[in-house]
C-alpha cells in the first residue's frame, strides 16, 4: 500500500506521515519532497547560482508582505521523476510507503501516476486554513516567508483525484491518522490516481 499525501508547506504532512509510520504494523518507508530536493547540489536549489535549473526559491513583495514560491527547472523535473521510479522500486520489493509531497504543478504528478498507477494507493489531499498555515510557518525557521500561502492556490489542482481529503486546521496528526487508517480498513484496495487522469 502507498499513502501519497499532498498539501502545502506547513499543512501537517510530515506529522501525519510520521504518525502513520508509528502505527503501521510493518515497515512504512518514508519519502518526501525535501528528500528529493536534497539530492541536488546546493547551487541547484534555493538561491543558488544554478537554482533556475533545479528548485529555485523566488521571492517578491505583495501588499507589504514577502511571498515565496518554488520554480522547477529541468534537473528538478528529472530528480522528481527519479523519486517516482524509486517509489515504484520500493513498492516492488514489497514495502509499503508514505509519500509526503507538495505537487506544485501537473508535471510533478505525472511521473508518480505513471510509475504507481498499478499499485494500491490512497491519494490524500491535506488542506489547512490560510490563517493557521501563516501561524505555523511563522513558528518555523526553516521555511521561507509566504511560501505556504503561495502554495495553497497551486497544490490542489488534482483535487478531483483525491481518495480522501482531510483538513488539518484544527485536527491533530493522531486524528488525521485515524481517518486514514479507517479509510484503508473500509476500502483496503484504494484506487489512487491513474496516468490518464493525471494527464487530463
Amino acid at each position: 500500500m502507498i499513502v501519497f499525501i499532498n498539501g502545502a508547506s506547513s499543512s501537517g504532512k510530515t506529522s501525519l506521515a510520521r504518525e502513520l509510520q508509528s502505527r503501521w504494523p510493518s515497515p512504512l518507508i518514508y519519502l518526501s519532497l525535501d528528500d528529493v530536493i536534497s539530492q541536488l547540489p546546493f547551487k541547484f536549489t534555493g538561491f543558488g547560482a544554478n537554482a533556475s535549473e533545479g528548485f529555485e526559491l523566488v521571492q517578491r513583495r505583495k501588499s507589504c508582505e514577502t511571498v515565496s514560491e518554488v520554480r522547477i527547472g529541468r534537473h528538478g523535473q528529472n530528480v522528481n521523476a527519479l523519486a517516482a521510479a524509486h517509489a515504484a522500486s520500493v513498492a516492488a520489493l514489497g514495502y509499503d510507503l508514505v509519500i509526503d509531497y507538495v505537487l506544485l504543478q501537473p508535471s510533478m504528478l505525472e511521473p508518480f501516476a505513471a510509475a504507481l498507477s498499478q499499485r494500491p494507493l490512497l491519494f490524500v489531499g491535506l488542506i489547512c486554513a490560510e490563517s493557521e498555515l501563516t501561524a505555523r510557518q511563522a513558528s518555523r525557521e526553516d521555511r521561507a516567508p509566504g511560501l505556504a500561502q503561495a502554495q495553497m492556490s497551486l497544490v490542489h489542482f488534482c483535487r478531483h483525484l483525491y481518495d480522501l481529503e482531510l483538513d488539518s486546521t484544527h485536527s491533530s496528526a493522531q486524528h488525521l491518522a485515524d481517518r486514514v487508517l479507517a479509510r484503508l480498513a473500509e476500502r483496503p484496495t484504494a484506487c489512487g490516481f491513474s496516468r490518464t487522469d493525471a494527464e487530463a
